[in-house]
């Protein structure tokens, strides 16, 4: 019988995790560097992402920032059925336009 182990991934994150993405979003203009579209004017949040997936490699050429809906494509979250993030993810892979 095989064992599943759970990993937190919120624990591979260093502790100033916060202070990290904060600065990348602020050297980004706090616009997604996938559409440049402006943090606050689409219906999500913009998001620092991991682009080889290590949340321990916080190095300025492994992060970026993106909206919701790129962060997703990424890869770099897996959304639950049902989830808002799962709704966002399929409206954007329909090429839905979001307006506030």
């Amino acid at each position: 019988m095989r064992r599943s182990i759970e990993v937190n991934t919120h624990d591979l994150y260093p502790k100033n995790w916060p202070a990290i993405s904060r600065r990348i979003r602020t050297i980004a203009g706090w616009e997604c560097e996938s559409c440049h579209c402006p943090a606050g004017r689409r219906p999500f949040r913009l998001e620092t992402h991991h682009i080889d997936g290590d949340p321990r490699n916080c190095a300025d050429s492994n992060l970026i920032a993106l909206c919701e809906v790129h962060h997703l494509q990424a890869g770099a979250m897996l959304p639950r059925p049902g989830s808002r993030a799962e709704l966002l993810r399929r409206l954007a892979n329909q090429g839905r336009q979001y307006k506030i």
